[in-house]
């Protein structure tokens, strides 16, 4: 089988502007890659959120809104997020400009496009909460997120928001996450992504090693809380 991983995925960059540069280097240097999709939280945790936005815009073909990108477009901080959350978006409320608020408020919550006569649904969450529903690689939950599929017509769904990587296969269909691109929680401290062959419904996850102690380095000089700093450190 010819493989082609034309299409490069990745989720989660959170104003983490080094790490995003390092997966995008590594994903155009060791692919032939045509397209390139952003699953969304662009903004919040860490410094640089106008930065990442820009990097985002300039390269994406395909982006979705997180939840983070729509408490930021918003200007508000949700409930559910701890106290660190809270802070980081507080501040990426404060560094973006109006227009920047714009750009993330008119990005749509779920995407579906055909590739290689394939139908592809992009989301951060899951296709019935694609802003915030965690979908993490278990068999219980997979089972229902599939069951859910068989009543549309998806060939490959990907999404994010959990900062784990998976690829699995259920009945012929494809649910894939890249990770963060950030700020990894599987307990490996590099960003990860995933490139793909779609027409041979084919995929990998792509890990790369960064200088994260200049971006921890960055975080304290913003005033960010340390705990954000030292989950780079951890992978968790």
């Amino acid at each position: 089988m010819n493989e082609e991983f034309t299409l490069g995925v990745f989720s989660d960059p959170h104003s983490n502007l080094l790490s995003l540069q390092a997966v995008l280097e590594d994903m155009v240097s060791k692919y032939p890659i045509e397209k390139i999709a952003c699953l969304g939280d662009i903004v919040g945790y860490y410094s640089q959120p106008k930065q990442v936005l820009e990097q985002v815009l300039e390269v994406s073909d395909y982006i979705v809104k997180g939840n983070h990108d729509e408490a930021a477009c918003k200007n508000i901080i949700p409930n559910d997020f701890n106290i660190f959350a809270a802070q980081a978006i507080q501040y990426s409320i404060d560094k973006i400009s109006v227009d920047d608020k714009k750009v993330l408020n008119n990005l749509s919550p779920i995407e579906t496009v055909t590739i290689d006569e394939k139908s592809v649904q992009f989301c951060h969450g899951s296709p019935q909460f694609p802003l915030d529903e965690y979908t993490f690689n278990f068999t219980s939950q997979q089972d229902a997120i599939f069951e859910f599929m068989n009543f549309i017509d998806i060939n490959i769904l990907f999404l994010g928001h959990t900062h784990i990587p998976y690829i699995r296969e259920v009945n012929g269909k494809i649910i894939a996450n890249p990770g963060s691109s950030s700020q990894p929680r599987d307990g490996d401290n590099r960003p990860s992504y995933i490139v793909f062959d779609i027409k041979n419904g084919l995929g990998k996850i792509e890990r790369v090693s960064y200088d994260y102690e200049q971006i921890i380095k960055m975080t304290s000089e913003a005033g960010l809380p340390a705990q954000l700093g030292e989950r780079l450190r951890k992978g968790k």
